[in-house]
């Protein structure tokens, strides 16, 4: 009897091993991830940064401000030349007591890595109409996917 007992926990101990082998598994191909690409996010990136993508990813930049003091975030130039180019921006302002005014925020850009080659998306913050006060320089490589 116990040797009936002992075969049976082996064979289900065996079963279940074999079974958590194959839900651990991770290989692209099995779990159907081939060719998928997730965007790279930098929040507040030092100016000066590189940034390596693949071909058809996306860069996330998530830079602080405060639009109620009049200043923005704006796309000086590189998001133009070919090889990026921005899909989107949007501006989320922080959690805050409700009534509260002058909270800052994130400006939210995403940018496309539209072909192999390199540039340098240049960003200021500034008032509308003024030269920035603050630069900021992101040197992007787009390598093959």
């Amino acid at each position: 009897m116990k040797l009936l007992v002992s075969s049976l926990l082996l064979g289900a101990g065996l079963f279940v091993s074999g079974c958590a082998v194959n839900t651990l598994n991770t290989d692209p191909e099995v779990r159907g991830l081939s060719g998928q690409i997730s965007p790279q996010r930098l929040t507040d990136p030092a100016s000066g940064s590189e940034v390596v993508l693949s071909e058809g990813n996306q860069l996330i930049l998530e830079l602080r401000s405060n639009p109620t003091t009049g200043y923005m975030w704006s796309v000086l130039s590189g998001a133009d030349a070919g090889v990026m180019s921005l899909s989107s921006d949007d501006y989320v302002g922080d959690d805050n007591p409700r009534g509260m005014v002058g909270v800052g925020g994130q400006t939210v850009y995403v940018f496309n890595a539209d072909q192999v080659g390199e540039t340098t998306l240049s960003l200021g913050y500034a008032r509308s109409g003024q030269t920035p006060d603050e630069t900021l320089d992101i040197h992007v490589s787009v390598i093959p996917r």
